[in-house]
Protein backbone atom coordinates (compact mmCIF):
# COMPACT_ATOMS: atom_id res chain seq x y z
CA UNK A 1 0.00 0.00 0.00
CA UNK A 2 1.37 3.52 -0.64
CA UNK A 3 2.13 6.28 1.61
CA UNK A 4 0.42 9.25 0.64
CA UNK A 5 2.07 11.42 2.97
CA UNK A 6 0.48 13.75 5.35
CA UNK A 7 -1.53 15.84 2.36
CA UNK A 8 -2.37 13.15 0.50
CA UNK A 9 -3.30 13.26 -3.12
CA UNK A 10 -4.89 16.69 -4.46
CA UNK A 11 -6.20 16.78 -7.67
CA UNK A 12 -4.73 18.85 -10.48
CA UNK A 13 -7.77 21.34 -10.60
CA UNK A 14 -6.93 22.25 -6.58
CA UNK A 15 -3.46 22.59 -7.03
CA UNK A 16 -3.62 25.17 -9.78
CA UNK A 17 -6.34 26.78 -7.90
CA UNK A 18 -3.76 27.43 -4.79
CA UNK A 19 -1.04 28.77 -7.08
CA UNK A 20 -3.51 31.02 -9.32
CA UNK A 21 -5.95 31.79 -7.26
CA UNK A 22 -6.10 31.37 -3.77
CA UNK A 23 -5.97 34.96 -2.06
CA UNK A 24 -6.39 36.82 -4.99
CA UNK A 25 -10.31 38.52 -4.74
CA UNK A 26 -9.63 39.89 -8.01
CA UNK A 27 -8.39 36.63 -9.55
CA UNK A 28 -11.42 34.92 -8.29
CA UNK A 29 -13.61 37.36 -9.54
CA UNK A 30 -12.69 38.03 -13.16
CA UNK A 31 -12.79 33.80 -13.56
CA UNK A 32 -16.41 34.32 -12.50
CA UNK A 33 -17.31 36.61 -14.73
CA UNK A 34 -15.12 34.47 -17.62
CA UNK A 35 -17.22 31.25 -16.57
CA UNK A 36 -20.74 33.28 -16.57
CA UNK A 37 -19.85 34.57 -20.00
CA UNK A 38 -19.01 31.59 -21.61
CA UNK A 39 -21.98 29.63 -19.52
CA UNK A 40 -24.38 31.82 -21.58
CA UNK A 41 -22.81 30.71 -25.20
CA UNK A 42 -22.55 27.45 -24.04
CA UNK A 43 -26.56 27.33 -23.34
CA UNK A 44 -27.34 28.98 -26.63
CA UNK A 45 -25.39 26.06 -28.48
CA UNK A 46 -26.54 23.41 -26.12
CA UNK A 47 -30.08 24.63 -27.01
CA UNK A 48 -29.47 24.67 -30.36
CA UNK A 49 -27.66 21.29 -30.82
CA UNK A 50 -30.90 19.49 -29.16
CA UNK A 51 -33.34 20.48 -31.47
CA UNK A 52 -30.76 19.39 -34.43
CA UNK A 53 -29.95 22.64 -35.78
CA UNK A 54 -27.18 24.57 -37.49
CA UNK A 55 -25.79 28.16 -37.05
CA UNK A 56 -27.19 29.00 -40.30
CA UNK A 57 -31.09 27.54 -39.48
CA UNK A 58 -31.27 29.19 -36.10
CA UNK A 59 -30.09 32.47 -37.83
CA UNK A 60 -32.60 32.29 -40.61
CA UNK A 61 -35.18 31.56 -38.06
CA UNK A 62 -34.38 34.69 -35.92
CA UNK A 63 -33.30 36.93 -39.11
CA UNK A 64 -30.10 37.24 -38.73
CA UNK A 65 -26.86 35.64 -40.21
CA UNK A 66 -24.86 32.21 -39.25
CA UNK A 67 -21.81 34.13 -38.33
CA UNK A 68 -24.26 36.10 -35.84
CA UNK A 69 -24.95 33.09 -33.95
CA UNK A 70 -21.64 32.15 -34.34
CA UNK A 71 -20.46 34.99 -32.42
CA UNK A 72 -22.73 34.47 -29.86
CA UNK A 73 -21.94 30.82 -28.82
CA UNK A 74 -18.12 31.59 -28.54
CA UNK A 75 -16.59 32.00 -24.99
CA UNK A 76 -14.68 35.27 -26.38
CA UNK A 77 -17.74 37.71 -27.32
CA UNK A 78 -18.87 40.08 -25.05
CA UNK A 79 -21.26 42.25 -26.59
CA UNK A 80 -24.66 40.01 -26.78
CA UNK A 81 -27.36 42.70 -27.41
CA UNK A 82 -31.12 41.92 -25.45
CA UNK A 83 -32.55 41.95 -28.47
CA UNK A 84 -30.96 38.98 -29.99
CA UNK A 85 -30.87 37.11 -27.04
CA UNK A 86 -34.80 37.66 -26.17
CA UNK A 87 -35.41 36.54 -29.93
CA UNK A 88 -33.15 33.45 -28.97
CA UNK A 89 -35.03 32.84 -25.96
CA UNK A 90 -38.74 33.42 -27.85
CA UNK A 91 -37.43 31.14 -29.89
CA UNK A 92 -36.58 28.12 -27.74
CA UNK A 93 -39.58 28.77 -25.30
CA UNK A 94 -36.90 29.79 -22.73
CA UNK A 95 -36.81 32.85 -20.31
CA UNK A 96 -34.32 34.86 -20.43
CA UNK A 97 -33.13 36.69 -17.07
CA UNK A 98 -31.12 39.10 -16.53
CA UNK A 99 -30.05 40.49 -13.00
CA UNK A 100 -27.14 42.58 -11.54
CA UNK A 101 -24.38 41.42 -9.46
CA UNK A 102 -21.96 42.87 -6.85
CA UNK A 103 -18.85 42.80 -9.11
CA UNK A 104 -16.93 42.17 -5.90
CA UNK A 105 -17.45 39.11 -3.46
CA UNK A 106 -18.11 40.84 0.15
CA UNK A 107 -16.34 39.09 3.06
CA UNK A 108 -14.64 35.86 3.63
CA UNK A 109 -17.56 34.04 3.71
CA UNK A 110 -18.57 35.19 -0.13
CA UNK A 111 -14.92 34.34 -1.02
CA UNK A 112 -14.88 30.74 0.78
CA UNK A 113 -18.26 29.94 -1.04
CA UNK A 114 -16.49 31.02 -4.67
CA UNK A 115 -13.83 28.97 -3.83
CA UNK A 116 -15.54 25.77 -2.98
CA UNK A 117 -17.34 26.63 -6.71
CA UNK A 118 -14.46 27.31 -8.56
CA UNK A 119 -12.70 23.84 -7.18
CA UNK A 120 -15.93 21.74 -7.69
CA UNK A 121 -16.39 22.90 -11.39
Amino acid sequence: MANKGKQGTRSATRILFDRLYRGSPERIASLKRTRKEMALGRQIRALREAQGLSQEHLAKALGTHAPAISRIEDADYDSHSLRILRKIADYFGQNLVVSFEPKRPRGATAIKRLERELVQA
